[in-house]
């Protein structure tokens, strides 16, 4: 990993410790053990930020920042990568705590909500530190924000508790419930000056995004299920809008899943978009990124590999 992002690592681990020790009980205790309960493998925070069940691309800023620093666009003295890095684990964190007490509610107490509450407020005075209330990165902002939210709010409405037809134009709007990733991406890039490489990058996050989502999609297939959480990857592992009984579709999707080859086809479609948004750059643009890449196609050839034991874990609903 370059030196300076290794730095900016373990500054932001710093900087959440400290957040940390700011929240009263039990908030403290629950944001100090969260990092760990969503990524088991993590021995710590920096760890965390490369584990494939924490989004890796939380490190997205911190390679920009290499860049810029790189051309000469910035010093990295400014702490630019820190202040996007920080923002998007806490913004990230939000979103995680809203998707799990929403999708395991006997998982998660309600002092959870409050803990989401003090990230998306951390978020949101991070960016409000860096950007005056004139800067165009509100506009971003607003845009991502906004589109996270309409894109979760499809999914759930589209697939909570329904079963409908999935179609090639929906895995869009999959990686769009990822859109607020991007707004850290933003930050970075105007505060480099460079506004005009946000719809660049963005468009590789569109890519990514849907990599991400499908990846997560397929690991939580089984706790989709045991919760009627419809996603389009049930949905179109059940085929073209079939519908049944909530008990009747959970058995005809273990039955299609543990008999075809539905998981293994949709991980395999999350590597071709790992590597089409490679292919949106220069060769070698941002060297953390084809680093990633590398690793994450490996965890989805070896999970792919382990589909069995997923396989499983269905038979056992």
């Amino acid at each position: 990993m370059p030196r300076v992002i290794d730095k900016r690592l373990k500054a932001v681990a710093r900087g959440y410790e400290g957040f940390v020790q700011g929240l009263p009980e039990p908030l403290s205790m629950l944001a100090e053990r969260l990092p760990k309960s969503l990524a088991p493998e993590a021995k710590n925070l920096v760890e965390y930020y490369g584990a494939p069940e924490a989004y890796p691309l939380l490190r997205f800023p911190l390679w920009l920042e290499e860049k810029y620093i790189t051309d000469g666009l910035i010093t990295g003295a400014e702490g630019y990568g820190y202040s996007s890095a920080y923002a998007s684990l806490m913004g990230y964190l939000y979103i995680r705590i809203q998707d799990n007490v929403l999708d395991e509610p006997e998982q998660f107490d309600s002092a959870f909500m409050l803990l989401g509450n003090e990230f998306v407020r951390e978020f949101f005075g991070t960016l409000n530190r860096l950007f005056g209330h004139s800067s165009p990165f509100w506009d971003h902002f607003r845009n991502y924000w906004l589109a996270t939210t309409n894109n979760t709010l499809w999914e759930r409405m589209a697939c909570g508790g329904n079963v409908s037809e999935f179609k090639n134009t929906d895995l869009a709007k999959i990686g769009g419930k990822l859109d607020g990733a991007k707004i850290p991406v933003a930050a970075i890039c105007i505060l480099a000056g460079r506004e005009e490489d946000i719809a660049r990058y963005g468009a590789v996050y569109d890519d990514l995004n849907i990599a991400s989502q499908l990846h997560n999609d397929a690991v939580s297939f089984v706790k989709d299920l045991r919760h009627d959480y419809f996603t389009c990857l049930i949905a179109s592992t059940l085929g073209n809008g079939e519908s049944a009984p909530g008990r009747d579709i959970l058995c005809e999707a273990s039955i299609k899943a543990l008999t075809g080859s539905h998981l293994e086809d949709w991980l395999e479609v999350a590597v071709e978009y790992n590597e089409k948004a490679l292919e949106l750059l220069e060769p070698g643009e941002l060297p953390g990124l084809d680093e990633y890449v590398r690793g994450k196609n490996e965890h989805l050839t070896g999970l792919k590999k382990d589909i069995l034991e997923i396989k499983r874990e269905l038979l056992s609903i």
